[in-house]
């Protein structure tokens, strides 16, 4: 017969018992704990992540989920599709839910709803969990808002089909190719400039293509070596020729850029085959106006009566032996030649014809020449007139009659002497008027030619694609209307403008270099805008005479747009590559973390189950086959009792001080709880009053109370049945004990 237990084995017993429940009852809060921060982890996450139950009713969502439904997650909690969602939209998840559920296999779908009135594109990838203790089954997902990629990702490829249109119909000729020289790309205006057919171009170049003459492959060469060591080039004028073996000359420019990490050339190619021809024609019409003039002793002048301007024809100033440089562009310089008593017949002359009196300038009048001697001269004009009459300019010619004057003075002294003579001498004079007359003929047929050169040079500068200025000293003198345009200038703001006021700050010190040393190659610098903006441009420049002074041209190309669609392309997709990377390093670290609980929750179970199992009920069993006192028999419903309460998975973690009490101490403070007294606790458990004060003092001091104005039954409370955390004496026990000391 086994020999029952004492008291104090019992109580020893109990105590080693409440000790394992203490360590539990803190695995459980570090468990609670880690669930806490898994719970951070996935509300950290921008996308919504979800999980349902076989009933399709959400059991989790991070905050994201709620953000996106719009509603707090109490609200949510339990709620299905139905719920939030209209009829079709809910049909649609619920089929897709089912399929994961019976197939077990992942489901990833994109998908268009109507939310808040808005339509929405969304992603959402969805996976079935099972529990492995309860066996359930789990819908576990994430949904992605994908509307503003949507609509990004359409203007991306709106603004790539513009880009790709502009390519293609350009007017300039457009071409890639890579550093050996092999075509890759080209547009449709580059098949046409020689001929080919664009299937016939990619992937040869153009020694295969015997595209240049053989004296200029080496410049061709050249042009290709400068660009492998990422230098553009241009603009260069090229011979091409063509399938057909026609010639075109075409003016090239080359870059070197980076498509997709490889460096490849980007040429343009702009046919100047007519415009060559033109100067060639205007040269050589220029030539021949200048012989013609020359030799019949012709100069032009033009008056611009709006700005005072003078020009005067070299010719002009050879009349009365002076070289261009010697005699100053100046309407007040140039009367000064005239002699006295000729000036003002010939300003009244002038005047006449301004004020519309006389239909044509005509005036002789006598200039000195540089040796001294005198030079008659014949000015003829006409006034043009704008469309309200006003005069603006004046136009004409200074013919050297000197030779004719000296015959009619020679005529007039003769005429005495020569009566006889008139008849002979009127029919000379009659064939040397025909003379004048072709002369004059010839002269006017000269100037339209020279003013119709003109008027075409001035078309060709205002018709150029490109921004183009002229200035003197650094200050504009003339411009076309793409510069204006270009700078946010009105034409009148742009005259005599310091060029250095359109340069960015960075770039003057640079731009002012280049103008000062006739730096004669394209770069690129920033331009300073009317309205304070900065834009990047392409300029190239070049000395020139300009109305017989020597000045700068210069062509300005705005690079606005090519720069910004390249940062937008770049920017966009090291966006799209960074979020891709962060979403699978967020899924891969969420799916370990959830495998990782999982494992951590199914063994702290079992454990705690195994330990119950195997330490704890095979010695109640064992005393309950004992016979025990009544005492000792309320002592084994007490353990059962708080045994059966903490196998619980649910409780609230009791604070540090809590868990320092002794198994004597706990047992005071449940019955504290249950409203005993100290004399009741006292009776109870067989101890003096003296002794169940001393404990309630402990107990006061362990968890933080002592020498404070609170009820010890009340913070007890909060910690044991009225928190819902298991007690350690049944009130069941504690009333059968109650009854059994009465």
């Amino acid at each position: 017969m086994n020999r029952e237990p004492s008291s104090e084995q019992l109580v020893q017993k109990v105590g080693e018992l409440e000790n394992i429940i203490a360590m539990l009852t803190h695995t459980i809060a570090g468990l609670n704990a880690s669930k806490e921060y898994l719970d951070n982890i996935v509300n950290a996450l921008d996308d919504a992540v979800f999980a349902k139950d076989e009933q399709h009713r959400w059991v989790l969502l991070n905050d994201a989920s709620c953000q996106l439904m719009g509603h707090p997650r109490e609200e949510l909690i339990g709620k299905s599709d139905y719920d939030l969602f209209p009829k079709e939209q809910a049909d649609v998840f619920w089929e897709k839910d089912d399929l994961v559920l019976r197939s077990g296999n992942n489901d990833i779908n994109e998908e268009e709803i109507t939310w808040r009135g808005k339509l929405h594109t969304i992603s959402t990838k969805k996976s079935l969990y099972v529990d492995p203790v309860t066996e359930k089954k789990y819908i576990v997902g994430t949904i992605r808002d994908m509307t503003d990629q949507k609509k990004n990702s359409q203007a991306l490829q709106e603004s790539e089909a513009r880009l790709k249109i502009l390519f293609q119909f350009a007017p300039d000729a457009y071409y890639l190719n890579d550093l050996k020289g092999n075509f890759i790309e080209g547009n449709k205006a580059a098949a046409e400039l020689i001929g080919y057919k664009k299937e016939e171009l990619i992937g040869k170049n153009f020694l295969e293509l015997n595209l240049l003459p053989p004296d200029e492959i080496h410049k061709a060469a050249a042009t290709l070596e400068k660009n492998i060591h990422g230098k553009p080039t241009g603009p260069d004028e090229f011979t091409l020729v063509r399938k057909d073996g026609s010639r075109v000359i075409a003016e090239i420019r080359t870059f070197p850029v980076e498509i997709a990490g490889e460096m490849v050339v980007l040429g343009i190619a702009r046919n100047i085959t007519e415009r060559k021809g033109t100067e060639k024609r205007l040269r050589m019409s220029e030539e021949r106006y200048a012989m013609a003039t020359q030799a019949a002793g012709v100069g032009v002048w033009d008056w611009n009566m709006q700005t005072d301007e003078f020009y005067f024809d070299p010719n002009l100033k050879a009349i009365l032996g002076y070289s261009d440089a010697e005699i100053p562009s100046d309407f007040a310089a140039w009367v000064g030649f005239v002699y006295p008593d000729d000036r003002q017949p010939l300003m009244d002359a002038y005047q006449a014809h301004i004020d519309g009196k006389t239909p044509e300038f005509v005036n002789e009048h006598r200039k000195q020449h540089k040796d001294g001697s005198t030079r008659w001269i014949m000015a003829r004009g006409t006034v043009i007139r704008d469309a309200r009459d006003n005069p603006i300019r004046l136009v004409g010619t200074d013919t050297d009659i000197t030779h004719r004057k000296q015959a009619e003075e020679a005529l007039q002294k003769a005429h005495g002497e020569l009566e006889q003579r008139v008849e002979q001498r009127t029919a000379e004079l009659k064939a040397l008027n025909q003379a004048l007359y072709r002369e004059i003929k010839e002269r006017t047929q000269a100037e339209a030619s020279l003013k119709e050169s003109e008027e075409r040079l001035k078309r060709f500068y205002h018709a150029a694609f490109e921004g183009m200025v002229i200035t003197e000293h650094g200050k504009v003198i003339d411009f076309n209307r793409q510069i204006a345009d270009l700078l946010g200038y009105e034409p009148d703001e742009l005259l005599d403008k310091d060029v250095l006021d359109m340069v960015a700050e960075e770039d003057r010190e640079l731009v002012l270099r280049n103008i000062r040393s006739g730096y004669d190659k394209p770069y690129e610098h920033k331009a300073l805008k009317k309205d304070g903006s900065i834009i990047e441009v392409e300029v190239h420049g070049q000395q020139i005479q300009f109305q017989g002074r020597p000045a700068r041209a210069t062509a300005i190309h705005d690079l606005t747009e090519r720069i910004r669609t390249e940062t937008a392309l770049r920017k966009r997709e090291n966006e799209l590559t960074a979020k891709a990377t962060e979403l699978e390093e967020a899924n891969a670290a969420l799916r370990v973390l959830l495998k990782k609980r999982d494992e951590d929750r199914k063994e702290l179970e079992e454990k705690f189950l195994f330990n119950i199992q195997e330490l704890v009920y095979p010695f109640l069993d064992r005393l309950k086959t004992t016979r025990l006192a009544s005492k000792q028999k309320s002592y084994l419903a007490v353990v059962e009792s708080n045994l059966n309460s903490l196998i619980s998975p649910y409780g609230k973690a009791f604070p540090d001080g809590f868990l320092k009490l002794t198994p004597a101490e706990l047992q005071v403070a449940n019955f504290i709880t249950r409203g005993k007294t100290t004399k009741e606790i006292a009776d109870i458990l067989n101890l003096s009053n003296k002794t169940i004060e001393s404990h309630r003092k402990n107990i006061r001091k362990k968890i933080g109370i002592k020498n404070k104005k609170v009820n010890l039954r009340t913070q007890l409370l909060d910690y044991m049945d009225g928190t819902g955390s298991p007690t350690l004496i049944s009130s069941s026990a504690v009333e059968d004990k109650s009854m059994n000391n009465k």
